[in-house]
């Protein structure tokens, strides 16, 4: 056969990571060598930024090697190069993929190259033979085998396909957390904020000049993934439930249960925990009067006590009808990209049949949840009492 010829696929695992070092990251950290800057460097190899630094971050954990070094500030502004060890390993791989190109070369000559063609058969004139048929009773048999095995099937499907989404859903929320991480790391520890308040409503509450007005989450962490910002996302054409800002099992009631037009203006079937950012302009916690309350509006993650604990974003409640743990009509469902606990929405279904909602963690891992809501508390709370280790800093 003309142009046959070996080739490979080369990395290096461990007995804990599979895939810790391989050719990819090392296409990686030759590009970061040459680019001087990890954005450049996955432009360079056309991969988003958002899977430049996850593949960056896994071999540094795998290898337990700092491979790059990111450097603030300058006439030039930031820029990442490789550290010393970082151009240990390209030297090193590059030698060893040499070597082992040059094996597989050797085995294919070896082995291949002088095995014989087999000639083209032709299959002019051949005619397939003729099956026998099937009685009028066999077929109905036959139908009524399926018939049943559907009956029996159709039901495990149904399950499949809720499990399968509940675990799109899961995915995702990593990806946001892997998109605040990154965010953290390039804005010096920091939050984005918990809204943009061009969202709030018609007239902003706060002036344009303040900062929080222009670092909603919604807005500031989808670049990072390779997404539009969702302001740029325009009226009728807000993302759905098949892309990543929302949960795959969301699903909108009519649009009169609402008192805004979710369709037009877009819904948030996630949610940011709003007691990371209380400043003057959210609800007091529970029990708070006065102003003494207020944090503010940007959240440094080294001020976190607990952030395995701490909840970051959740599943938000849409449906109208089930607002408030389901005993009060909400028509402003989704509307907010950030909430507190009576938004929650337990919209998973566990082994059993027991429902519950996707949680992201401060320490970006992902769980689940029957409810967030605590059986000591009022019914007429808002926000949790501050202090709340689930829901404060």
């Amino acid at each position: 056969m003309k142009g046959l010829r070996a080739k490979l696929k080369l990395w290096l695992s461990s007995n804990d990571v599979e895939g810790a070092f391989g050719d990819g990251k090392w296409r990686l950290l030759q590009a970061i060598d040459a680019e001087g800057s990890l954005k450049a460097a996955s432009e360079s190899l056309h991969i988003s930024y958002r899977k430049a630094w996850g593949d960056l971050k896994k071999a540094q954990d795998a290898l337990n090697v700092a491979l790059v070094d990111k450097q603030r500030g300058g006439n030039v502004g930031g820029q990442t190069i490789l550290t010393e060890q970082g151009k240990r390993w390209v030297e090193a791989y590059t030698k060893f993929r040499g070597d082992v190109e040059d094996a597989v070369e050797r085995g294919y000559e070896k082995y291949f190259k002088k095995l014989p063609e087999r000639p083209k058969t032709s299959t002019v004139g051949s005619r397939p033979a003729l099956d026998s048929a099937f009685s009028l009773v066999e077929l109905l048999v036959v139908v009524s085998v399926i018939a049943l095995l559907m009956g029996l099937a159709l039901p495990a499907l149904s399950r499949a396909r809720l499990t399968a989404k509940q675990t799109v859903c899961q995915s995702r929320l990593r990806q946001w957390g892997l998109a605040f991480e990154i965010y953290t790391v390039e804005s010096d520890g920091f939050y984005p904020h918990i809204d943009g308040r061009d969202r709030t409503s018609s007239n902003p509450r706060t002036y344009a000049e303040l900062a929080d007005y222009y670092f909603g989450w919604i807005d500031v962490l989808p670049p990072l993934m390779g997404e539009k910002a969702w302001r740029n996302h325009d009226y009728w054409q807000k993302p759905g439930t098949s892309t990543i800002f929302q949960c795959p099992s969301a699903k909108l009631a009519p649009d009169e249960s609402y008192k805004y037009r979710p369709r037009r203006s877009g819904y948030f079937s996630y949610a940011m925990n709003s007691c990371l950012e209380l400043d003057e302009n959210c609800w007091p916690p529970y029990g708070c009067k006065g102003m003494d309350w207020c944090m503010p509006s940007f959240l440094k993650v080294t001020s976190i006590r607990n952030p395995a604990r701490l909840i970051l974003l959740f599943d938000q409640l849409l449906d109208p009808e089930k607002g408030y743990g389901g005993t009060k009509y909400n028509p402003t469902a989704g509307k907010y990209c950030g909430s507190y606990p009576k938004a929650f929405s337990a919209r998973h279904a566990k082994a059993g049949g027991l429902l519950g909602g996707s949680i992201l963690y401060c320490d970006y891992h992902v769980g689940w949840r029957p409810s967030v809501w605590k059986s000591e508390w009022p019914d007429d709370l808002e926000v949790p009492p501050l202090g709340d280790p689930d829901w404060f800093p």
